[in-house]
């Protein structure tokens, strides 16, 4: 189990990493916002950027093509972090196979970290 100051790391991690912060795909979608909770910046692909008008958090989200966002934040109780995914497609079963490949993505991303 990581202890907190690792979570802590995990996120300062994602905030730098390129595969996933500064790439301009992810899971064969491209990456087009990128929004930074902690700093009030939303960064567009072509990297304009603007205010986001949300209290600060430790918080990453990312908004891809096919109009999925994912969201990272470290739990407020418990020692890990945590993963949003939302998506949508024609039909539930194929809604549901979009986010088992964001699942699997992600799960690879964390792990080479």
């Amino acid at each position: 189990m990581m202890g907190s100051k690792n979570f802590t790391q995990l996120m300062v991690t994602l905030r730098k990493r390129p595969r996933l912060r500064n790439s301009t795909a992810f899971a064969g979608n491209q990456i087009e916002a990128v929004e930074d909770f902690s700093t009030s910046v939303k960064t567009l692909a072509d990297g304009t950027t603007s205010s986001i008008d949300l209290p600060q958090s430790n918080v990453l989200k990312y908004w891809l093509s096919d109009g999925t966002w994912i969201c990272i934040r470290p739990s407020g109780t418990e020692p890990k972090v945590k993963f949003y995914i939302g998506t949508s497609d024609e039909t539930d079963a194929a809604a549901q196979q979009r986010l088992a490949t964001y699942e699997s993505a992600l799960k690879q991303y964390v792990a080479s970290i």
